[in-house]
């Protein structure tokens, strides 16, 4: 069972906010607005390399020599992609006494940054995550620092630009805590935890529920805790007697031993922790027509939505060569050639694909096309499982890509394409591929690699994998894969994945042909955390509900009925019908594109024009050209 990750699993929490309002006893331990880096400007920074022992930073600064790929900014400083600035030893600082850093940050491209605040040797501090190219004022807290201490910032994408870093210390200081998720938590109670700091002598924790209207509903409200001894890494505390129907959250504040407390923490909401979750019960499908049918199936227990998938299987009258699966990404809307659109560190890409089971790894998006970008390692695409054991096991790979970066294409670089009898992705794989193919990129553009494999089995992986050190980036196009099949074989084709929250769902299916058979089933989703981060955790498969489409057809049923009028003018559709109900218009593609809690009467949606739909209601389907 795959567990996948809601965010980015290297990255940590944003950035704390602020502690209590300090005292005037605060000493200044560095105060840099970099005004003397005058050269270039925030749009075309200068091309001298400001690091080392020549360069300008150790000489007018005395910053460590450490530093590298900086360059002047016209005022600011700019770290570009790979570099790091780092401080001189902090000699003002106070020992005993926390920190607070104060940092002004601008990403370097639209799509963001992660910039990490470390100590000079290897521990981190924070990492901050930047959406945006806008100017950031960033405060973080940290424990004590000494005179002996280095803080360096580093990036993880393109770099970023820096307007000012200020690090202060005070006696009354008191570091925020940091909440982590649960790791127990069973709906009747949980065990709150957090990161312990010497500025706290305990800490004050509230836990809560919430109303309808948002009220906090405490369990504990400034209950103290205390860390099990001054040397403790983290705090932990136990909350039973809980009401397994209710969302629980907590905050902590540290206070020191002169009574000073912190701002609140950030918000942990507490996630019920799974090992795993049943597989739905699919029932037979209600509402059945010629075109349209609605798929049900029974609730499961801690399941927040469900993923019903809707399949075509059609049966070869004759020897053909078929795609078994076919990929343009055309869904993929984010990023363009020029700035691409990073993903998760790891994902399922069922949001950006026609056929649900794709995985990425290190991957971004530009419009039209899934972008492989590594960074600390290969990234990597996968295919869904398929069915390669047509013609023993031979089948084709064709891939339309090319190596680029910034808009610019080159020839020179190598992919890699693997074949796999197990999912490659799953925690803790540790398998081989069966065969595997090295691509070379002959063209500085966009060019279509065929790849022939000849060991296809019945559960089949194929991955293409790229690494580059040159940060350059694979851009794919198209991929598809061909078989030979004959006749009498079935050819099983995945039309659509849908989520809801119900334990129902419409579908519309557009020309439905003779000898095709209809089918679908469900995954149940549920929440959980893996590795102290938020998760999602899909059950097993559901059994299959196979559907024989009857019925008089749509158009024709409604223009003989009396109870459902439907017509439209331009992209405006009206529905009347004689009693309230759930009104729903779908593409050809028998995805909803618009709903309404219907009325009894008449009824409007409004829709793009220039297309063709179909409209249910009441039980019945007419297709509407727009």
């Amino acid at each position: 069972m795959k567990q996948k990750l809601l965010m980015l699993a290297m990255l940590f929490a944003a950035f704390a906010m602020g502690a209590m309002a300090q005292d005037d006893n605060v000493t200044v331990v560095l105060d840099e607005n970099f005004d003397s880096f005058t050269e270039g400007s925030e749009d075309a920074p200068a091309t001298t390399d400001l690091g080392g022992f020549s360069g300008k930073l150790y000489k007018n600064l005395h910053w460590s020599y450490g530093s590298s790929k900086v360059y002047e900014a016209g005022g600011k400083l700019k770290i570009a992609q790979g570099g790091n600035l780092e401080t001189d030893y902090l000699s003002k600082a106070v020992r005993g006494q926390a920190a607070k850093i104060t940092l002004r940050l601008r990403a370097a491209a639209d799509y963001g940054e992660a910039v990490t605040i470390g100590y000079g040797y290897s521990s981190t501090i924070k990492q901050v995550v930047l959406t945006d190219n806008k100017w950031h004022d960033v405060v973080v807290y940290t424990g004590a620092i000494t005179t002996s201490t280095k803080l360096k910032l580093t990036c993880m994408f393109e770099g970023f630009l820096i307007d000012l870093f200020r690090i202060e210390t005070s006696p009354s200081m008191v570091v925020v805590p940091t909440p982590e998720l649960p790791t127990q938590a069973d709906g009747v109670s949980f065990t709150a935890k957090w990161k312990h700091d010497s500025s706290s002598a305990d800490y004050l924790l509230d836990v809560y529920s919430k109303a309808a209207n948002g009220d906090k509903e405490y369990v504990l409200r400034d209950e103290v805790v205390k860390p099990s001894s001054a040397y403790a890494i983290s705090v932990q505390k136990k909350v039973t007697g809980l009401d397994a129907s209710k969302t629980y959250y907590y905050t902590v504040r540290g206070r020191s031993k002169a009574g000073n407390v912190s701002d609140y923490s950030d918000e942990m909401r507490v996630i019920k922790v799974l090992d795993d979750i049943d597989a739905p019960k699919a029932t037979a499908a209600t509402n059945v027509t010629a075109t349209s049918f609605t798929a049900n199936w029974e609730a499961v227990p801690d399941a927040i939505r469900y993923a019903v998938t809707l399949a075509r299987t059609e049966t070869l009258k004759a020897d053909t060569r078929v795609k078994v699966i076919s990929e343009d990404f055309a869904k993929v809307t984010e990023g363009t050639l020029e700035s691409i659109e990073f993903g998760r560190s790891q994902e399922e890409l069922d949001a950006y694909t026609h056929n649900p089971g794709w995985y990425g790894v290190a991957h971004g998006f530009a419009a039209g096309y899934m972008v492989l970008s590594p960074y600390s390692g290969a990234a990597t695409l996968t295919t869904p499982e398929l069915d390669l054991t047509s013609d023993n096991g031979a089948f084709t790979l064709n891939i339309k890509m090319a190596e680029g970066a910034y808009g610019r294409f080159y020839s020179g670089g190598k992919a890699t394409v693997s074949l796999y009898n197990d999912d490659p992705n799953m925690e803790n794989f540790k398998g081989s591929p069966v065969e595997s193919k090295t691509i070379e990129l002959t063209k500085s553009d966009f060019d279509t690699y065929t790849v022939s494999f000849s060991k296809g089995v019945v559960a089949s992986y194929v991955q293409i994998s790229y690494n580059s050190e040159n940060g350059n980036k694979l851009f794919i196009d198209e991929m598809s894969i061909e078989q030979n099949k004959k006749a009498g074989e079935k050819v099983t084709e995945v039309l659509s994945v849908n989520e809801t929250a119900d334990t129902h769902y419409d579908f519309s299916v557009a020309t439905p042909k003779a000898g095709e058979v209809y089918s679908y089933y469900v995954n149940a989703i549920g929440e959980t955390v893996d590795g102290g981060e938020a998760a999602e955790l899909y059950s097993n498969v559901s059994n299959v509900v196979e559907v024989t489409l009857g019925g008089t057809d749509g158009i024709d049923g409604v223009a003989a009925s009396q109870a459902v009028r439907v017509s439209a003018q331009g992209g405006t559709i009206t529905v009347e019908q004689p009693t309230a109900g759930r009104i729903a218009v779908y593409d050809l593609a028998g995805r909803q594109i618009a709903q309404v809690a219907g009325v009894a009467g008449a009824n409007t949606l409004s829709v793009a024009t220039g297309q063709v739909v179909v409209v249910r209601a009441a039980g019945r389907a007419v297709k509407l050209a727009l």
